[in-house]
């Protein structure tokens, strides 16, 4: 596909925003365990994969080189083609301001870094992938 865009799976799939490597191959992992196909990459080339190819969920590191996660997801809320896609926000940030920024931009759940736990990413993931597929 694009630089910086690893495909792991086809069709209804599960975008993974993310400028680490490290923790977007855990976060992989677990979404493919789950039984649902990953895309992965991070910054401006994941965003023109969902412009292209809307994925049924989207988790969204806030933090990244080159354009942040918030802008990421203005784009996705203003764009007619993405705005209704599920967006997980997983950042390091613990900024009130942040976190509340995410909300209004209509975040569909927020996952710290620090406190990651698979089993509250395993239950979003089910959550809103499916509820978005269901929805299509």
């Amino acid at each position: 596909m694009g630089i910086g865009i690893k495909v792991r799976g086809a069709m209804s799939y599960v975008l993974v925003i993310d400028d680490d490597p490290a923790f977007r191959r855990v976060v992989c992992r677990v979404i493919e365990q789950e039984g649902l196909p990953v895309v992965e990459g991070d910054g401006l080339s994941a965003l023109t994969l969902a412009r292209a190819e809307p994925p049924a969920l989207i988790l969204l590191d806030l933090r990244m080189p080159g354009v942040s996660g918030l802008q990421i997801l203005h784009t996705l809320r203003s764009d007619k083609l993405t705005s209704s896609i599920p967006v997980i926000v997983v950042s390091s940030t613990t900024d009130d301001d942040v976190t509340r920024e995410t909300v209004r931009l209509g975040a569909a759940g927020f996952l710290y870094k620090a406190q990651f736990s698979v089993p509250e990413l395993r239950q979003l993931v089910r959550q809103h992938a499916n509820r978005n597929k269901s929805a299509a």
